[in-house]
């Protein structure tokens, strides 16, 4: 398509679409994606200029006009009908366009719901290209969608194809769903990790925004339901992991400089970094179960144990010291705990009491390790809940969970096990110091030889 004829093909678009059918939008989509990289050109025109004078409106009316065809028709396919028939029909179409719009850089603002509606209907169709995808299943043997959608920085970073998850309400989140959505974000944040860019990514943030609106609304309607989809908890239990392997990815990838600045250096510092939006999942996944979990019996118990035996490792041979990820998390835990005593919910201290257990036993190193330090901090605080239960007596029962119990008068607590057996902690005796997590004597310093550039 020549410039000089994108106002016809506009105009000639915009009347087929509004009573198109599928077999209309298949007859068009190979025009319109064959064209898109010049459309995205010509649209982008008017993003150079937030005021343009008159003079420059009358010496560049010709681009304007073919920018504003340009960029009105970027909008009306970006029509959630349209985008959902290429990525189940056109799906090899869809990639090639992507592709040259990635390898040549091309961007404009009008182009952007386009991008993030084909984005949100691959995720979100069981019958799309991405369902095939995931896993390297179906007729295609690489996941040419996918890859081009999700793990091209390019798009990743300037159209952001998961800006629409920021909005949960338009979603029924099913685990087929969360799935895709998983892979999706695992190839975006691989992407983002391999360029280092890890400052104020909204891609990541919108990622981010989507798990913690899952946990919120989601995880205590299923842990109150008799009857649930397991493999929904499989998935959300998979966004945790994933986001621990990210975290320990991104934290392979950065050199010593900035490791060693990933540091929180204040409990009230907030970082503006990918490694935050990460912690951020885990800490809101474990946030968002806390009020309803019970222990063992848990519907998210696995879940739970899987997150501090991957993020606070306690068996094998482990370092001393916490990595920047188990600082900042860490350091979350116990600030909400410290508000846990303080009255305050969601009720972390359930899910801290039955993931670590009693203070001290079954520890199989002695030396300062990730998971020592975490149970120590918890630990000092939690010898101040005899107090808080005495003063609070009908509230007791909301911050432990079903398998623990406290005896306010000898500030026993008592862990009970499936089997009957019991191990007690004496909240008095305990002989701890306050654990100050920002502490660089606490921190897990990366040595420098073979470190990554």
């Amino acid at each position: 398509m020549r410039p000089a004829s994108v106002t016809k093909f506009a105009q000639a678009s915009a009347r087929l679409l509004s009573s198109a059918t599928e077999a209309d939008h298949l007859d068009y989509a190979e025009d319109l994606l064959r064209n898109l990289a010049q459309l995205v050109r010509l649209a982008r025109f008017n993003d150079r200029f937030d005021e343009p004078t008159a003079f420059f409106e009358f010496r560049y009316r010709k681009e304007i006009e073919r920018a504003s065809y340009a960029g009105s028709l970027l909008r009306i396919v970006a029509d959630a009908a349209f985008c959902e028939t290429l990525v189940k029909r056109l799906p090899w179409t869809v990639a090639a366009a992507l592709r040259e719009i990635s390898t040549q850089e091309l961007h404009a603002s009008d182009a952007e719901p386009f991008v993030r509606e084909l984005g949100c209907q691959a995720i979100m169709r069981d019958d799309g290209m991405l369902a095939r995808e995931v896993g390297y299943q179906g007729f295609g043997t690489a996941p040419i969608l996918s890859e081009s959608l999700f793990s091209s920085y390019f798009i990743i970073h300037k159209y952001n194809p998961f800006q629409p998850f920021l909005f949960t309400t338009r979603f029924v989140v099913t685990a087929q769903l969360l799935r895709r959505f998983n892979f999706a974000a695992e190839k975006a944040l691989d992407a983002i990790i391999a360029e280092r860019q890890i400052y104020h990514h909204y891609a990541a943030h919108s990622i981010e925004s989507f798990y913690e609106a899952l946990f919120m609304f989601r995880a205590a309607e299923i842990q109150k339901a008799v009857e649930w989809d397991h493999q929904l908890i499989v998935q959300m239990q998979a966004s945790i992991d994933l986001s621990i392997k990210m975290a320990q990815n991104m934290l392979g990838a950065v050199s010593g400089r900035r490791y060693d600045l990933l540091y929180v250096s204040s409990p009230e510092a907030h970082q503006f970094d990918v490694l935050e939006v990460l912690t951020d999942i885990v800490y809101n996944a474990l946030r968002g179960i806390a009020n309803s979990f019970v222990g063992p019996n848990d519907k998210f118990w696995g879940a739970a144990m899987f997150t501090f035996m991957h993020a606070f490792p306690k068996h094998s041979e482990q370092p001393d010291g916490m990595d920047p990820f188990q600082q900042r998390l860490a350091l979350k835990l116990v600030k909400k705990l410290s508000e846990n005593l303080q009255g305050w919910y969601p009720a972390i201290s359930r899910v801290l009491l039955a993931c670590i257990g009693p203070y001290g036993q079954h520890r199989t190193q002695q030396n300062r390790t990730a998971f020592n330090i975490l149970a120590d901090a918890v630990y000092y605080q939690l010898r101040s809940l005899p107090v808080f239960a005495a003063a609070n007596p009908s509230k007791l029962s909301d911050y432990l969970p079903n398998n623990v119990t406290l005896d306010t008068a000898t500030s026993t607590m008592t862990h009970i096990y499936a089997d009957g057996s019991q191990e007690r902690t004496d909240l008095s005796a305990l002989n701890l110091q306050p654990v100050l997590l920002t502490n660089e004597d606490l921190r897990r310093f990366r040595p420098t030889e073979g470190e990554a550039r």
